[in-house]
């Protein structure tokens, strides 16, 4: 009662908090969000980009909307590659634009030197008490948003990815994120990285499939 729950994402790394009535937030595990910030932004080098979703609301569509292609694809046993029938364990959902929003999130960079986990913590602290905006935060942690035209960049294509430990087991999220590198041309799926051989031949007992890897739910 009273209290918002929230969970910003960036580059993988979530910041989850509290907003209490009187506007001020509390962050969860403070430390170890810290401690991961500073590990993302370290590895950050060049131009490498990471992400961060522009609202919970879109970051749960792309869930969703990924979670009804996994579900059709999950009575699929195994996958021939090249003669090779393989066990399907691993399931990669590159999707479109979201039909909410012109894009799922934004794309962030490093803009200065990698801070201190201590630095981070006191930064998050004053996030906490209301005193930085969430802009104001990633100044404070040397990275910014990619900018086009005057204004923050939106990603238009997201990655779900799917694990299982065993063929048949029902699917489980690993991870979510937008990713600025991808075009129209990337969405579909692929059940090994980096293989999209235009269409893939599933097999359950005697039964076999072959389904596009651009065909999703």
């Amino acid at each position: 009662m009273g209290v918002t729950q929230s969970v910003t994402t960036w580059n993988k790394v979530k910041i989850e908090y509290e907003t209490n009535k009187d506007g001020t937030k509390v962050i969860k595990k403070r430390t170890a969000v810290a401690q991961n910030l500073i590990r993302a932004t370290s590895n950050q080098l060049g131009s490498q980009t990471g992400s961060m979703w522009a609202t919970p609301v879109l970051e749960r569509e792309a869930v969703k909307t990924a979670i009804n292609t996994a579900k059709a694809m999950e009575g699929y046993l195994e996958y021939n590659n090249g003669g090779v029938w393989k066990p399907f364990t691993s399931l990669a959902i590159t999707l479109n634009k979201p039909s909410s929003a012109p894009g799922w999130g934004y794309a962030v960079v490093r803009d200065g030197g990698t801070v201190s986990v201590a630095d981070a913590e006191n930064a998050l602290i004053d996030f906490e008490k209301g005193d930085l905006t969430l802009d104001e935060l990633f100044k404070e942690l040397n990275v910014k948003l990619v900018t086009r035209d005057g204004g923050a960049e939106m990603i238009h294509h997201a990655v779900v990815v799917f694990r299982r430990t065993n063929p048949g087991d029902k699917w489980t999220l690993v991870t979510h994120y937008p990713n600025h590198k991808l075009t129209n041309a990337d969405v579909g799926w692929e059940c090994e990285r980096d293989w999209r051989p235009g269409s893939v031949t599933f097999r359950a007992g005697l039964v076999t499939t072959t389904v596009s890897n651009r065909k999703l739910a």
